[in-house]
């Protein structure tokens, strides 16, 4: 799927990502909500910096250019952008629906 998301105010990127499965779909979603529990509280600090750890690897393993890799997602953009990244996937899964050739492609006939 195509995924659309800004990396600054006025910059618009689009980037191809495989379809988050089930336990990561979960996993974002479990942090993104824990993230929200800890923002504005400055003595969570440590708390928020264990939840976003891994938002670059989930990144990573999400794109299908190898180029977008941990690194990358954990050196070359802000977390604004990395964070948007996430988000944008999360709504794009949920929109679009699965190709009927990919929901058979699991199912015997």
């Amino acid at each position: 799927m195509t995924v659309s998301f800004f990396s600054s105010p006025d910059t618009k990127r689009t980037v191809l990502t495989r379809r988050p499965n089930q336990e990561e779909y979960l996993k974002i979603l479990s942090l993104i909500v824990a993230a929200t529990k800890y923002e504005g509280d400055p003595d969570s600090l440590s708390k928020l910096v264990e939840i976003y750890s891994d938002f670059h690897k989930i990144a990573a393993s999400l794109c299908v250019d190898s180029s977008l890799d941990e690194k990358f997602w954990s050196t070359s953009v802000s977390f604004n952008t990395l964070q948007n990244f996430i988000i944008e996937v999360i709504n794009e899964s949920q929109k679009t629906p699965i190709p009927e050739d990919e929901l058979k492609s699991f199912r015997k006939e």
